[in-house]
């Protein structure tokens, strides 16, 4: 009979076959060769070329055995460690044969490994990695920056910071842009693909080099192969803002010229090659600065961008056919009709839709036929996109198609509410010319049960584009009918008031910037102007109430009246109020112009304390130079109801920058968390080392009828300089952040990010918003109390999170949170209960698994 050592032995073995063991036996045999003692211990260093050949071929036999089974095996942990240094020793040596073989080695051991063993060792992957970058071997270049990419793309966000360190001591950057510059290939800058490896290049001094670089290669006098490499840099950086706006600030003329020159290669027969097909792909993709604001717009124009427009959405026989004859709007729109079922090059007509539309949308109010190379294109373009729309409010009645026709649709209402007159006159002439024999039809049928939204790029937006469209369309009704209250034509079915009320709720649960913005440019019709939300409407109550002892600062008018404010609300929401200096202590008067007039003040005030005002039109006369004069632009916009420009963000009421150095002027109260130390933390302010945060009574006293007792009630706490508070640093963080800005930031990691952490470190990111939770439930903050229980819920994914979560639950008596974590590992309950991980919990909390396994089962027998 067999010990139970060997028995042990046998089952930690267990995944393991013979040639594991005999590849693990060779590989560690070739290490051998390579060992040497050093002060440190023994360490692998070996110069013989053979010898080397031989070892990476060793680790490259052995990773062949390696699959998702073992990985995780310790033996398999503990030869990676052997393992690194040898292959990044072998790597840096610079003979060619061998760095070729070594490179390729590191790929395939990064490719295999799972990214959370190789997290204690990645610093010793990447620093040989990144210094082989300087190598003059093209292939060997190209195997690290394909491996670091590899690394970048799994990299946990506590490795970020030391391995960009790395990159920046070797220069690997520098390297890359080298290597790009002197092969004239991008085959490179496969690193740059990463999205923080872009990110990161922007930030360098080295971008206007490499974007400088890629705009000469994207030159239409280059080979397409060459192009092609400087448009898929592009690309990369084209799907930020910021990278878009970056390449604009830069080189915006050469840029457009080569996105222009990359849409411009087409044959007669609408046959392309491979080749020239991909380049147009990729042009349409960098196209997507169009959707950014900037100077490059106009250039689209210059260069005559509808022709080629046209020439890709129609062959050249169809475009002479509409140009040979003169035909009624009728017949033309039939012709086109005709031209597009032809269906040429299918695959680019939503990104044709999506540049016709960006470019509308950001189109200058004096844009006109005069700035156009072909005026007639245009037409084509527009009653083309037109006819796409029509076909999808009459299609959607069958099918639910509208990812299909949602590019050309949303092209269609940027061009109707363009603030080019021009151009929403036209696309209103033609679209109103082609709905009009079915009107009636198209009105009374509905096709709302078959529509879904989906999800959007950006958050302008986001998933509720129907509510933007929606929201869009019924602002420009109201434009032209006039206010709800006294018309006589029956299209509505709520009154002012409750128009208001519904489109507030709108502003106020939005989470998209689109949105926001139509809604509260709906609401300039009605008297109201800003963007309401929750915590502005909190806000605003203390300027209205009697609370002075937390103001300190007098606004005082040349008629001498004043009004009494707080210091630290006006320096975020209207700094051009307070002195140069900005920075005040305690009491301070300030004496305003003779030209600003009392009750315009006081509309200001209720504007900066909560996010928006009501006022009629006398007063709105007035107000618009008070606004103009303190640079509040959104504000000025809605009081001169001025569309909305497409993609520009909606302002959110945000006390936060208050938390900052600059807020600490105003301060008069401070928040401690409990705990004495915090890794990493100092306060900018002061020199106390325990986590705290400077805050400000007025806020506090608004945002919480908790806090509001605690410091207006005359008890101790009312009089003391600081309050410790019952929560950790990160759960104080947040919330304060939901104090000042009404929203639970930062929130927990999401996507790779949140993938790439392990156990405990979920756990840890999960932890403060339990404790928010636990407070916010006794505090009576049901609005965080909901966001919590949102927040845990989108985190749970592992049954030992919810066992964890059940009982501090259990512990604080939030028998919700332990509800939900119980349904979680509802399925599980049989296995875990006969596998003994259901132990740690009392039997009450056990019962309340085995209770929810029960209704699980019910519910699923009754489906």
């Amino acid at each position: 009979m067999r010990s139970s050592s060997t028995k042990q032995v046998a089952e930690n073995n267990r995944g393991l076959n013979g040639r594991f063991f005999t590849l693990r036996s060779r590989l560690y045999n070739a290490l051998a060769l390579g060992l040497r003692n050093d002060e440190g211990g023994r360490r692998w260093c070996c110069t013989d070329v053979e010898t080397q050949r031989h070892v990476v071929r060793s680790i490259d036999a052995f990773l062949d055995c390696i699959s998702s089974d073992t990985s995780q095996h310790p033996l398999v942990k503990e030869s990676l460690a052997d393992i690194v240094p040898a292959l990044g020793t072998t790597l840096v040596q610079k003979n060619e044969a061998v760095m070729k073989l070594a490179s390729k080695v590191f790929v395939r051991m990064i490719s295999v490994v799972p990214s959370t063993i190789l997290e204690s060792l990645v610093l010793d992957v990447v620093h040989p990695v990144s210094s082989s970058l300087s190598s003059c071997h093209e292939s060997v270049v190209i195997s690290c920056a394909t491996a670091l990419n590899l690394i970048l793309s799994s990299l946990s966000s506590k490795k970020e910071k030391e391995v960009w360190k790395i990159l920046e001591e070797t220069e690997t950057i520098d390297n890359l842009i080298h290597h790009i510059r002197s092969s004239g290939s991008f085959s490179f800058a496969v690193v740059f693909n990463h999205s923080n490896g872009a990110e990161k290049i922007l930030d360098s001094g080295n971008s206007n080099s490499l974007l400088q670089m890629m705009v000469e290669c994207m030159d239409g006098s280059n080979p397409n192969y060459l192009q092609l490499a400087g448009f898929t840099l592009a690309e990369c950086f084209s799907v930020s803002e910021k990278g878009g706006s970056k390449m604009v600030e830069s080189y915006c003329e050469p840029l457009v010229k080569a996105i222009v020159n990359g849409l411009s290669l087409h044959s007669h027969s609408g046959k392309l090659t491979k080749e020239q097909l991909s380049l147009i792909k990729v042009s349409c993709c960098v196209s997507k600065i169009i959707c950014w604001p900037g100077k490059h717009h106009m250039h689209f124009w210059k260069l005559g961008i509808e022709s080629v427009l046209v020439k890709l959405l129609l062959d050249d026989l169809h475009i002479k056919k509409l140009t040979q004859f003169f035909l009624s709007s009728e017949d033309f729109s039939a012709m086109a009709q005709d031209c597009l079922s032809a269906n040429f090059l299918l695959v680019i007509k939503p990104h044709l839709w999506d540049i016709l539309g960006g470019l509308a949308a950001h189109c200058a109010e004096d844009f006109h036929s005069q700035m156009l190379q072909n005026e007639f294109h245009l037409n084509i373009l527009i009653t083309c996109a037109c006819l796409g729309f029509v076909d999808s409010l009459r299609s959607t009645r069958q099918s639910c198609r509208n990812a299909v026709h949602e590019p050309v649709c949303r092209a269609v209402l940027l061009m109707i509410y363009s603030p080019s007159k021009y151009i929403a006159s036209k696309a209103k002439s033609i679209l109103s010319g082609m709905l009009k024999p079915n009107v009636k039809e198209d009105i009374k049928s509905t096709s709302i049960s078959k529509i879904c939204c989906y999800g959007c790029e950006e958050d302008w937006q986001g998933e509720e584009s129907f509510l933007v469209y929606g929201l869009l369309g019924l602002a420009e009704l109201v434009h032209h009918v006039g206010s709800v209250k006294g018309n006589n034509v029956d299209w509505f079915e709520l009154t002012e008031s409750e128009m208001i009320t519904e489109v507030e709720k709108i502003c106020i649960n939005s989470y998209a910037s689109g949105s926001r913005w139509y809604g509260a440019y709906l609401l300039s019709y009605f008297g109201v102007y800003g963007f309401p939300s929750k915590l502005g409407n909190r806000i605003g109550n203390v300027l209205s109430g009697d609370e002075d002892e937390h103001t300190n600062l007098r606004l005082i008018l040349a008629n001498q009246e004043h009004v009494n404010v707080h210091g630290v609300i006006v320096s975020v929401g209207c700094p051009s109020l307070l002195p140069s200096e900005g920075k005040t202590i305690g009491r301070k008067e300030i004496r305003l112009s003779a030209h600003v007039n009392h009750h315009a003040l006081l509309k200001l005030l209720e504007y900066v304390y909560s996010g928006h005002l009501k006022a009629g039109e006398e007063v709105v006369k007035k107000l618009k130079t008070l606004a103009k004069h303190c640079n509040l632009q959104p504000l000025l916009q809605l009081l001169c109801r001025n569309r909305p420009k497409w993609r520009t963000r909606a302002p959110t009421f945000d006390l936060t920058p208050a938390l900052g150095p600059n807020g600490s002027h105003f301060s008069d109260i401070v928040l401690e968390a409990k705990g004495n130390t915090y890794e990493g933390w100092m306060c900018e302010t002061c020199s106390v080392s325990h986590p705290h945060l400077h805050a400000h009574k007025a806020i506090l006293c608004a945002s919480c009828e908790h806090m509001r007792a605690l410091l207006c009630s005359g008890m101790q706490e009312s009089h003391s300089e600081s309050i410790k508070v019952d929560l950790g640093w990160e759960a104080l963080v947040r919330l304060v952040n939901w104090f000042y800005s009404g929203k639970l930031r930062p929130q927990p990691k999401y996507g790779c990010l949140w993938h790439n952490l392990n156990e405990k470190e979920k756990l840890d990111e999960v932890i403060p918003y339990v404790e928010l939770y636990c407070l916010s439930d006794s505090w009576l903050l049901e609005d965080l109390h909901k966001e919590c229980l949102r927040v845990i819920g989108s985190c749970l994914d592992s049954v030992k999170m919810a066992i964890k979560i059940i009982q501090i639950g259990a512990d604080c008596f939030q028998w919700d949170l332990v509800e939900l974590a119980a349904k979680f590992i509802a399925p599980s309950y049989h296995h875990l209960r006969s596998s003994g991980e259901l132990l740690q919990l009392d039997e009450q909390l056990v019962d309340i698994v085995r209770v929810a396994s029960v209704r699980l089962t019910q519910r699923v027998h009754h489906l």
